[in-house]
């Protein structure tokens, strides 16, 4: 799938998932919570990069494995 968004609709979705994962961290056991850590870390990373332009393009995976290309315009 692909989607076509501004730059702040793609800081917020960023965002938003980043507030997502945070909350499973919270609520996460030890083994899983390396890997959600680490999730956190790269949509930092992302929100960043996406937010300073020096990313236009950018790929989110969902639970289900599902894979989104954003392009920010």
């Amino acid at each position: 799938m692909q989607m076509f968004v501004s730059r702040r609709r793609a800081v917020q979705e960023l965002v938003t998932r980043r507030r997502l994962l945070t909350e499973e961290l919270e609520q996460a056991k030890p083994p899983d919570c390396a890997a959600l850590e680490n999730g956190i870390s790269d949509l930092e990373r992302l929100i960043l990069d996406v937010r300073a332009g020096r990313l236009n393009v950018f790929e989110l995976v969902d639970k289900g494995g599902a894979v989104t290309r954003v392009f920010v315009s």
